[in-house]
């Protein structure tokens, strides 16, 4: 049975050997908890919706930043609410099991960034190579192991591009994908309005005109439907929170960073750019380039997003996304950029012996460079560099100092988190892995390798599929 389900559909048996292979892998790495307050916030209401069919917060740590209402989106508490009945029949109090929802949505993107891949006529080898681009050398990992919406946002973002492509190649599916996956995203953040809605304007490049004028009827009503909803849904819980259907929280809180400030620190500010947290995606420049030849209404459409999130962030007040690691606003970037970064290594690999040899060992350094990244950022707590940087957690220290520690930590390698990171390795700090610690460490290792071999698997299973 499972020899003819693999002859029948090796892609699904792949895409499902990613995914498990991913939930373990992430599983093994998490903390068990969470210190972060947007975090606590979602947990918080997502509790409040199972105990009492509420969307208030009761325990707000800043109150009234975010009393009685959170200011953020309810798509992903909503997702929370079923971990929320687990965690209370398996360990009441605890956050274990309902810190995995990110899990699943990573892996799930890793996934479809699979399948994306194939789409656009990727080696089956190429195309588990994408996901594992995003999966193992990216800001992922850390992802993995809070709540943050993000990875939300980075997996609706995938669906909606996925849509295009299939809408492109003639599925009936494709318009509902495009409308489901801007939908979902808007319930996960308002500004999805703008930020995953302005793919819309791409539309022509993958359906011609007439086509859309002529099949009007049934394209309509995949896009436009879910996304009314959602507009729906985001303006009356504007209503219900605030009183005004306008009003969508935030605060005292506003664009008032200068633009090349906010532009320089998200991309390749030494501190917190985005190329220093996910190294390997800086070959998905000269990958935009290169499928620009072929199929230049995807790369398009990934400029498109990604442009428009790195200039929508650039002038926000919080432009890293607060105490996080890396550029946190930026995380959908790490999918969007997978794909290309792997047509780069696959051209380079075709030119010739000595440019394989190049190409390959230059994508094992940067891959093994992200992987090791991505490993740091979360073997110690990722707010804890940031609690010496800012004197919270070390010896008293004048306001000057304290200035300039947090501009170091912002703008310089050495004063940022993974150089912080790294000193906390060598003073032997704790770890903060729920796994790794406590007399845990087999069990941590076991679920690690569980899911190493799993993805082992399915790297081994797309290779041989792809020569038999």
């Amino acid at each position: 049975m499972q020899l003819r389900l693999l002859a029948k559909s090796p892609d699904a048996v792949v895409g499902g050997l990613l995914f498990f292979g991913f939930v373990l892998f992430y599983a093994s790495f998490q903390r068990g908890r969470t210190p972060t307050y947007d975090a606590g916030i979602y947990i918080d209401v997502a509790r409040n919706l199972a105990e009492h069919l509420s969307v208030h917060v009761r325990n707000d740590a800043y109150a009234p930043l975010n009393s009685p209402y959170a200011s953020y989106g309810l798509g992903l508490s909503l997702m929370i609410v079923p971990l929320v009945f687990v965690q209370k029949w398996v360990q009441p109090g605890g956050q274990e099991i309902v810190l995995l929802a990110n899990v699943f949505v990573i892996a799930s993107t890793a996934v479809l960034v699979y399948f994306v891949a194939l789409a656009l006529k990727f080696s089956r080898l190429g195309a588990v190579c994408s996901a594992l681009v995003f999966g193992v050398t990216t800001m992922a990992l850390q992802q993995a192991t809070d709540l943050f919406s993000e990875p939300g946002i980075a997996l609706f973002t995938v669906l909606t591009v996925f849509g295009l492509v299939k809408w492109r190649s003639g599925s009936a599916f494709g318009p509902w994908l495009v409308g489901c996956g801007i939908a979902l995203a808007i319930t996960f953040r308002s500004d999805s309005m703008v930020l995953s809605a302005v793919v819309l304007v791409a539309v022509p490049l993958f359906v011609p005109l007439n086509t859309l004028r002529q099949r009007k009827a049934q394209w309509l009503v995949g896009v436009c439907l879910p996304i009314a909803g959602a507009m729906v849904y985001q303006l009356a819980y504007n209503h219900l929170r605030y009183g005004k259907f306008t009003q969508f929280g935030y605060r005292s809180e506003g664009f008032t960073t200068p633009f090349l400030t906010g532009l320089y620190g998200n991309t390749f500010s030494p501190g917190k750019g985005f190329f220093i947290y996910s190294p390997f995606l800086i070959l998905g420049i000269p990958g935009l380039v290169l499928m620009w030849r072929r199929d230049r209404a995807v790369v398009s459409v990934i400029l498109l997003l990604g442009l428009t999130r790195i200039l929508f962030y650039a002038r926000w007040h919080s432009w890293p996304g607060g105490v996080a690691w890396g550029p946190r606003f930026m995380f959908p970037l790490c999918a969007l950029l997978a794909i290309p970064s792997v047509e780069t290594v696959r051209y380079v690999t075709s030119r010739g012996r000595r440019s394989r040899v190049i190409g390959l060992v230059g994508a094992s350094v940067l891959f093994v460079a992200g992987a090791a990244v991505a490993v740091l950022g979360v073997m110690f707590p990722f707010e804890r560099w940031w609690q010496i940087m800012n004197g919270s957690a070390a010896d008293p220290q004048s306001a000057a100092t304290t200035a300039q520690r947090m501009h170091d930590y912002t703008w310089t390698f050495g004063g940022s988190p993974i150089a912080g990171n790294l000193r906390l390795l060598r003073h032997a700090e704790p770890t903060a892995l729920l796994w790794f610690s406590h007399g845990r460490l087999l069990l941590g290792v076991t679920i690690l390798l569980g899911g190493l071999l799993l993805l082992g698997a399915a790297t081994v299973l797309a290779r041989r599929v792809e020569v038999s």
